[in-house]
């Protein structure tokens, strides 16, 4: 809190007495981001959440109109835009996840792969 406030001050100081023009950053200015706002995204989990009931825990389930993920030849983009849009019976997921969500799945489907 104390290091937001110093990195605050010369811009509520400027503000205060009108003047914007000596608001410039420079080389020892640091952005520090909140870490907590961060959190890593477990493709893991969304899949077992979303995924699984249609597609089985390891991508294989075979039910009528349900893609195989372990046999998939699709690309990651074209997979992304499956989840994203949907296609066929499966739904679209891109209002529901977010790009870093899509992202974290399309990882954790992969590792469904077989020679």
């Amino acid at each position: 809190m104390k290091t937001a406030f110093l990195l605050l001050f010369p811009l509520i100081v400027s503000i205060s007495s009108g003047n914007f023009s000596s608001i410039s950053p420079s080389e020892e200015t640091v952005f520090i981001p909140y870490q907590d706002h961060l959190e890593e995204v477990d493709g893991e989990k969304i899949y077992k959440k979303k995924c699984k009931w249609c597609h089985g825990r390891e991508g294989d389930k075979t039910k009528k109109n349900v893609a195989s993920l372990v046999k998939s030849q699709l690309m990651d983009d074209e997979k992304t835009d499956v989840v994203r849009n949907g296609r066929g019976s499966m739904p679209p997921f891109g209002e529901m996840l977010n790009e870093a969500e899509i992202d974290a799945v399309i990882t954790y489907i992969g590792t469904f792969a077989r020679p």
